[in-house]
């Protein structure tokens, strides 16, 4: 589902399609959105927003996109990954 507001935002819902740890305390999380990966570059930012009861999203920095997969990359790290009932995506407690 994709809704257009001002042009240059758009909701986009997506698939995870991987999460791993990477090193250290650092993470990947693999989403799929066609829209996504056609449109967006490595570097430029996504608000990732986990469920519609959360007005906060949070802006997390794209790794890398595969346009042939429709598929992009989000890495991040966060102090509450590694407890089983929270993550805290791009935030320190």
């Amino acid at each position: 589902m994709v809704k257009t507001t001002r042009d240059t935002i758009s909701i986009n819902d997506c698939q995870i399609l991987a999460h791993y740890k990477f090193e250290a305390e650092q993470y990947i999380l693999t989403l799929e959105s066609k829209e996504i990966a056609e449109s967006t570059r490595p570097g430029q930012f996504v608000h990732l927003s986990v469920s519609g009861m959360l007005s906060m999203r949070r802006p997390i920095s794209v790794m890398s996109v595969d346009i042939e997969n429709g598929s992009f990359c989000l890495l991040y790290t966060s102090d509450a990954a590694d407890e089983e009932d929270s993550v805290d995506l791009g935030g320190r407690r």
